[in-house]
């Protein structure tokens, strides 16, 4: 009788300790949940709390850009098919370089220059799926929209003034100029900026000529028509990709040429000057 009673007792105390190891258990698995739901919370939260407004036309930040690239190419000549191999690979670099919310503009050197001074086209890019949240983003429709919205506009342009036929007129100083006035000096004062230049830096328009002028910076800066085209490069970081031409030996060989253009980018306060030859 006394073992019965004590086996039963035994057995509720056994189904008392599982009832209470599965309460337990229960609780830390709400507790986990609640856990997870609260980090995930806190992400969205966090998100919410620091997602910027965004212009739809350009995928740029409404308050400003951090790096803001222009991007100029002289479509005053033709390029050789060597040419136009370094000069897309040289654009696959700063395009593929440049990074979330930084803004890529796109200019070109032409007879109409003085018709607009708006960029062919001017994108941010809105980044691509690698650094994808996947509680909050869809990878897939990012890369998507990377490519839809940043690469392939982009892309495009590129193409056109790569095909482009020639215009003869090169006005670059005129260009500059426009630039500077059209896209730099309208971007809040913190952003970096960096100029690209896509020639073979031959100044040929009504202000200068290097087919006819001398190639020397200070007799140009003594004339009445530096004033003409003087603009404001404060800040501005200037990166020439220097393309060279058949049967101009003359006018681009040794080092003058180049020193023109340094010297010239100097006087109009650009923060740094740097050249790169190209082949073909």
């Amino acid at each position: 009788m006394i073992n019965r009673k004590h086996q039963k007792g035994t057995m509720e105390s056994q189904r008392n300790r599982r009832k209470q190891n599965k309460e337990k258990k229960g609780g830390l698995l709400i507790f986990f949940i609640i856990g997870i739901i609260g980090t995930i919370g806190g992400f969205v939260f966090n998100a919410m709390l620091n997602k910027q407004d965004i212009d739809e036309a350009t995928n740029c930040p409404t308050d400003g850009v951090n790096y803001h690239k222009v991007i100029l190419i002289d479509t005053s000549q033709s390029y050789n098919p060597i040419q136009k191999k370094w000069i897309k690979n040289q654009l696959k670099k700063i395009v593929y370089g440049t990074k979330e919310n930084e803004k890529i503009s796109i200019y070109t050197v032409g007879a109409n220059y003085h018709e607009t001074l708006l960029p062919l086209q001017s994108k941010c890019n809105p980044g691509d799926a690698s650094g994808v949240n996947p509680f909050l983003e869809n990878k897939r429709m990012k890369q998507e929209d990377w490519e839809n919205e940043f690469i392939k506009p982009l892309n495009s342009v590129f193409k056109g003034l790569l095909d482009n036929d020639s215009e003869g007129l090169s006005p670059i100083m005129e260009m500059v100029q426009a630039i500077s006035i059209a896209a730099f000096q309208n971007e809040k004062t913190s952003t970096k900026r960096k100029l690209f230049i896509f020639s073979d830096m031959i100044q040929n328009s009504e202000v200068a000529s290097h087919y006819k002028d001398s190639i020397n910076f200070q007799e140009f800066k003594d004339s009445p028509m530096y004033l003409k085209v003087r603009t404001d490069l404060t800040g501005v970081t200037v990166r020439v990709l220097y393309i060279r031409r058949f049967g101009h030996e003359k006018i681009q060989k040794g080092t003058a040429h180049a020193k023109f253009w340094q010297e010239y980018f100097n006087s109009m306060g650009a923060a740094g000057f740097s050249i790169k030859f190209g082949e073909g």
